[in-house]
């Protein structure tokens, strides 16, 4: 995961990279400004990548173990072809939305740290329910959930 929106440009979007990234899926998982991660979209798909993001709550020690909270801002399609990453990162990932609307979660991401004075490295607590999508199981039919 990266930092901040300058440092996935520093990383992802050189001409090289970006040589080599059609075809590919690039997974956004920090936690950035919604202009920031459409930007981002546009110069992937721009050379024929794929683009969603995950921003997750916690720490190191949640992600070893697995009990990181993960929304997903991509399609259904993209959320079932990567469960398996976000499974392996939370017990229960969230579909956040697709297109334009991929952005509110994090939004809400986003919202909940400012509402909870941007703790460091760990937040025990999950964000309240009035603030995330649906579970991805109740977003998606049983038989179609990637976990």
């Amino acid at each position: 995961m990266l930092s901040d929106e300058a440092t996935i440009r520093a990383v992802l979007l050189t001409l090289v990279l970006l040589a080599v990234l059609r075809d590919k899926t690039v997974i956004q998982m920090g936690t950035i400004a919604q202009e920031e991660s459409l930007a981002l979209q546009a110069e992937i798909e721009r050379v024929s990548g794929s683009y969603c993001e995950a921003p997750v709550l916690g720490s190191l020690a949640e992600a070893q173990v697995g009990t990181l909270f993960v929304m997903v801002g991509g399609t259904e399609e993209q959320f079932v072809q990567w469960g398996p990453l976000f499974g392996s990162l939370s017990r229960e990932p969230c579909l956040a939305g697709a297109g334009a609307d991929h952005c509110a979660g994090t939004w809400r991401f986003q919202l909940f740290r400012h509402l909870r004075g941007r703790q460091p490295d760990s937040i025990a607590s999950p964000p309240p329910a009035s603030l995330l999508p649906a579970p991805a199981s109740d977003r998606l039919a049983k038989d179609r959930a990637p976990f």
